[in-house]
């Protein structure tokens, strides 16, 4: 459970937001979650599932363009399918994380038979299976560790030699100056 401003256009008490604020958001969950759930195991996933929410949502919105292509670790790529299904819980339309596994093997046979996967920081509204967002190294180690992963993670050196390269490129170059 949590609270969304309509004013601010904000989730409240989140990571980042005022602790005076962080602790009527936790005083009010409080007294609503018996009324949802009717077990105490209920209430204590529920909590679990929302700082898991709180913690992902704070990694995925500090993942700006710049901050990602300036982090000293690097960047690597993921699916804009399994980050659209991802958003979905980090934005509260869902209730639980992904389930499906982030299957980097598959993007890897899926490309050789295609000629132009898209690249962007936000899954588009419509995308196609080897389409790419770009992350950050730490938010990629998070995911890494909290979600089922098969292979390794997709970087830069697995777009060389596709027809996106040089396009790529331009658009690196125009993010880190």
């Amino acid at each position: 459970m949590e609270l969304f401003c309509q004013s601010c256009v904000d989730w409240l008490g989140g990571t980042e937001s005022d602790p005076a604020e962080q602790y009527q958001t936790h005083l009010i969950i409080n007294q609503w979650l018996p009324m949802i759930h009717e077990t105490s195991g209920q209430q204590q996933q529920a909590l679990i599932l929302q700082q898991q929410r709180r913690y992902e949502r704070y990694l995925r919105w500090r993942d700006t363009p710049q901050q990602i292509m300036k982090d000293p670790l690097g960047y690597v790529f993921i699916t804009a399918s399994w980050v659209a299904q991802w958003e979905r819980f980090v934005e509260g339309w869902s209730i639980h994380p992904p389930s499906i596994t982030i299957d980097n093997h598959l993007w890897r046979r899926l490309i050789k038979d295609c000629d132009k996967p898209s690249i962007s920081f936000s899954p588009p509204s419509s995308f196609s299976p080897t389409d790419l967002v770009i992350l950050s190294h730490h938010t990629w180690s998070y995911l890494a560790h909290t979600y089922s992963i098969i292979g390794p993670c997709i970087t830069e050196n697995d777009l060389q030699g596709l027809d996106l390269d040089k396009k790529w490129q331009y658009y690196k170059s125009r993010l880190c100056n």
